[in-house]
Parts: C-alpha cells; sequence; structure tokens
C-alpha cells in the first residue's frame, strides 16, 4: 500500500475533532514521517498534534538527537515534550525491555482522557514481532502481534502505517525532503530484533511478498484469538463463583482440557494482567485442580498465587500479609482500621448483634489464638477456631488473617462470621459487625 494522506486519513476515522495525538517521536525516518503525515491531516480532522521525545540516556549522540526533533517540531508548529531517563542497566532485565518500560512510564504521565500515543510501526516491523513470537514457541495472542489500535501499559496506542511497506516510508521522507537521524545501536546484532532485520530477513527476499504473507497471518491470529476469548468469556460466566476470582472446579472440569486451558489463561489475564506460561498452566491444572479435594495446593506466579480449597479455585495477590498472632488493636469508635490490607471493622446498629452495653467494656482485636473456642449463637458447646472455620467453609489462608474480637478478655465474635452466645442481642439497637477486607481474599 503506497503511503499517503488517503492512505493514513482511513486509519484515523475514530478520532473526535479535538483529541489529542501524541507522536513518539525518536527523530528516525518512521516517526518522523508519521509526525509530518499527521500534520498534513490535522486541519482536516480537527485534532491536536504534539510530539513526544524520549531520551534514554544510552547514546552519546542522544543530546544532538532531542536537539533535532525540537527543531523539527518548532518547523511544524507542533508542541514538543522531551523527557531524559538515566537507567539502571545492571539488574537482569534486558536493555530493550528496560527501555520500553521507562518510555511507556513517560507516555503513561503525559497522555489523558482523549488523547493517543501514535507509533511509528510498519509491516516490516511487524514480520520482525511475528518471527520473534514464533521463536518465543507463543499462541495466537502472541502470533497476532502489534494491533492497529490497541492498550499497552494503560496507554492508548495507534500504529497507522502498521500496513506500509518500509520502503515506501523512506520514498516519502525522499519526496517531502525531510531529515531524520541515524541510530547506530539499530545495527547492533546483540539485540535480537537487530539480528533479525540484519541476518534473517534479507533471506526471506526470495519470497518477494513476505512481509505481506507475515500480516496477513498476524491479522489471522488475532481473529482466532478474538474468537478464544470470546468462549473464555462464555466459560468464565459458567463456571465463576458470585466472587469473579473464584471458580467452580466442578463446572471447569466439566470442560475439556483444551477449553479450561483457554478460560484460564482468560481468567489470569483479566484479573492480574499476567499470562501464565504453558508449563505453570499444566502444573496449575495437575497439581492444584486435580488435587484431592482435601489438600490446599497452590501455585505462585510472579503477581498472584492460586489456591484450591474444596471445590474452588481462588486467584490471591502473591502477598499475604505474615502471621498476625503478636498483634492486639484497641477498638473505639464505629470503625477499626486493620494493618497489612485488611482493611477495616465496622460496628453498625441492628438485630442478632453484640449486646450494646458490652461495647462499654475493653474491646481488642486480636488474630489467631492457640486453642480459642467459641459458641457461637444457637449452637450447644464450645467450638474451636478451626473448627468454626470448617464447619462454614472459610479457607485456610482466611483463618489466619480474620480478626477476633475480645470483650473484657474473652472472645466475643469471629469477624463477621459468628457471635459468641454470651454477647449476644436480638435487640435492634445491637451492635452488627463487618469485616471489609481491602484485599480480595474472600
Amino acid at each position: 500500500m503506497a503511503l499517503n494522506k488517503a492512505a493514513v486519513l482511513k486509519k484515523l476515522q475514530f478520532l473526535k475533532p479535538g483529541d489529542t495525538c501524541w507522536v513518539a517521536f525518536s527523530g528516525g525516518v518512521d516517526s518522523t514521517v508519521l509526525l509530518h503525515l499527521l500534520c498534513q491531516l490535522r486541519n482536516q480532522l480537527s485534532i491536536v498534534v504534539k510530539a513526544v521525545h524520549v531520551d534514554h540516556g544510552l547514546q552519546p549522540e542522544s543530546a544532538h538527537w532531542t536537539e533535532h526533533c525540537r527543531q523539527f517540531a518548532e518547523e511544524l508548529g507542533v508542541n514538543f515534550i522531551s523527557r531524559r531517563l538515566s537507567l539502571d542497566t545492571s539488574g537482569p532485565e534486558s536493555v530493550e525491555a528496560l527501555a520500553r518500560k521507562h518510555r511507556y512510564a513517560v507516555f503513561g504521565e503525559l497522555v489523558g482522557k482523549g488523547e493517543y500515543v501514535f507509533l511509528g510501526h510498519h509491516q516490516h516491523d511487524q514480520a520482525e514481532t511475528l518471527m520473534l513470537q514464533m521463536l518465543r514457541g507463543a499462541g495466537v495472542a502472541g502470533l497476532a502481534g502489534m494491533p492497529v489500535i490497541g492498550i499497552t501499559y494503560s496507554v492508548p496506542i495507534v500504529r497507522p502505517m502498521l500496513d506500509i511497506k518500509q520502503q515506501d516510508i523512506y520514498h516519502y521522507a525522499e519526496e517531502n525532503r525531510l531529515s531524520w537521524v541515524e541510530d547506530a545501536s539499530n545495527e547492533n546484532p546483540d539485540f535480537d530484533r537487530n539480528y533479525l532485520r540484519h541476518h534473517v530477513m534479507p533471506q526471506l527476499a526470495r519470497w518477494p511478498a513476505f512481509t505481506d504473507t507475515f500480516s496477513r497471518t498476524a491479522a489471522n491470529c488475532a481473529e482466532s484469538d478474538q474468537l478464544l476469548r470470546e468462549l473464555a468469556e462464555i466459560d468464565v460466566k459458567k463456571t465463576v463463583s458470585e466472587k469473579p476470582f473464584v471458580l467452580s472446579i466442578e463446572r471447569l472440569s466439566e470442560l475439556s482440557l483444551i477449553r479450561q486451558k483457554n478460560l484460564l489463561r482468560y481468567w489470569i489475564k483479566q484479573h492480574a494482567a499476567e499470562v501464565i506460561d504453558s508449563k505453570k498452566l499444566s502444573i496449575l491444572q495437575s497439581g492444584v485442580i486435580s488435587a484431592d479435594a482435601q489438600a490446599v495446593p497452590v501455585l505462585r506466579l510472579t503477581k498472584i498465587q492460586l489456591r484450591r480449597y474444596r471445590d474452588q479455585l481462588w486467584l490471591l495477590p502473591v502477598q499475604m500479609p505474615d502471621s498476625m498472632n503478636e498483634i492486639t488493636l484497641f477498638w473505639e469508635g464505629e470503625i477499626c482500621e486493620l494493618p497489612h490490607g485488611l482493611g477495616c471493622l465496622k460496628r453498625l446498629r441492628g438485630k442478632n448483634g453484640i449486646h450494646p452495653e458490652l461495647w462499654q467494656s475493653r474491646v481488642e482485636v486480636r488474630w489467631r489464638q492457640p486453642n480459642a473456642k467459641c459458641q457461637p449463637v444457637g449452637r450447644k458447646g464450645s467450638r474451636s477456631i478451626k473448627k468454626l472455620a470448617q464447619d462454614r467453609g472459610i479457607p485456610p489462608w482466611v483463618r489466619e488473617l480474620m480478626p477476633l474480637i475480645y470483650i473484657n478478655g474473652e472472645l466475643a465474635a469471629v469477624a463477621d462470621y459468628c457471635i459468641a452466645d454470651a454477647v449476644s442481642s436480638s435487640e435492634a439497637d445491637s451492635w452488627v459487625i463487618e469485616w471489609h477486607p481491602s484485599l480480595e481474599i474472600r
């Protein structure tokens, strides 16, 4: 497809008058052409065009590139912003990944409602992305490559030149006498993308239309990925409990193993923005979901942990509070704030709560206590906290974290699960307890 205003204009019909288009302007030929094109269209579309240049501080010429970008933007009458980064490259993360993450952080700080970041990716970039994903063993989501319009790190991204050949971009730049900078690091074969670009892609010249073919493959994979996501949405609705982060294992087991995998990938990504790899997915199915019903297995990922309890699969924060046994709080007032993400306790007027006169006494909040017992309202005899929790289906991790309310040194309530018979009142002015944990743990 030839590169001209009409070709790009077709991709921008979603824009509304007054929308702001931030061009990620490196100064290279791709972003230079993109900035120039948008400036040709800004009056026709009634949009605002701005440029943002991110200096990663990795090249000695970077200050010169920043100044070049500033001058070019001024010539076009474009508001220009530059940010210089100071990257710590001593960690395990690759320089490419580190620079990308911080670059998107800059975009996130700038972009507001009705604003987009425009990137100069073209058809050859898409072909490289597809090959990299194949080498990583990606599924259809990865092989879908880069979308024309999408969200990355919560930043709205637009790539209007994704079906444009690289030579057409150079032709446009030369025809319009544009100037650009060349980044020598783009020649460094130590970077995977550069190695593909300079040593692998030239070998595919035997098939002149290979970038078109790769683009069609990416589009086909994107359609397949959309179908899988729609199927996962249907299956999640059938499988999820009243809590969106809890699945029914019985209903999950009614699906084929392949549909289970598809559902689990989708569910985990939706709630944790984390992609589970095939190896851990197999462990989840065999070691957690298929475990004995009496077991409480756990699989930890980067951001979350997955636990089974009875017939349920729970998606929980990977970081849970440590033992709370040594902590004691004194509850005064309507609300008692709890530490470590456990939210707060509230007392409300209502029936079947704690007798109002008792609240004038010493009220303490503790956590799991050895040999603690409680006789719930309407039950004969005291029961251990463990037995009470089992009877009510309270998962083990909640038992460790649920607050215990003591009045005058005696256990009066187990969070909002039960009240001791000795302190209970059926009067309308009794105190009813509510527990509102900040973490999604129950």
